[in-house]
């Protein structure tokens, strides 16, 4: 006589709570100029994203922002802004773990923020009428899920560096 025993393995949901983080779909741009500080005068940034055009203007003065930040004027849902570059180090104070970030002395970023999920990207910006970058990106989204693995939301972002 042959006695065949089963085992049977019963599948439970996975059992964590999930936080209750936003997001959202978007693009994210950083555009770095090599020699640290983008040009002084009146930026016009033109962004074409899945078809939509944008218009954006700011003004840099000489050395950079006075504040080490500056807030584009946009049109159509998209952020630029231009903020000092800045080195971070961790620390840590028992358990506690922090980061401290400090501004480098005469470096400068863009950051550009298009929500959705184009399939691609132009961005023409031109700096006292002359053309400082003229590129298209095709994204690449990573799928997003801030409160846990199986928790919502599911968003889709993409990052992108441009050294100009």
């Amino acid at each position: 006589m042959v006695l065949l025993a089963a085992a049977c393995e019963q599948v439970l949901p996975h059992s964590h709570s999930c936080t209750e983080k936003g997001c959202q779909d978007g693009v994210n741009i950083t555009i770095r100029p090599t020699a640290g500080l983008l040009a002084p005068g009146v930026h016009d940034v033109d962004i074409t994203a899945g078809g939509n055009p944008v218009h954006c203007t700011f003004e840099l003065p000489q050395g950079g922002p006075p504040s080490n930040f500056t807030t584009a004027t946009c049109n159509g849902g998209v952020s630029v802004f231009v903020q000092a570059r800045v080195t971070c180090r961790t620390v840590s104070s028992g358990n506690a773990v922090s980061q401290i970030c400090d501004p480098i002395p005469g470096q400068f970023e863009e950051r550009i923020t298009i929500p959705g999920t184009p399939s691609a990207v132009r961005i023409v910006e031109r700096a006292a009428g002359t053309i400082v970058i003229d590129r298209e990106l095709t994204p690449s989204y990573q799928d997003t899920r801030p409160n846990g693995p199986d928790c919502e939301p599911l968003c889709r972002q993409a990052s992108n560096d441009l050294v100009i």
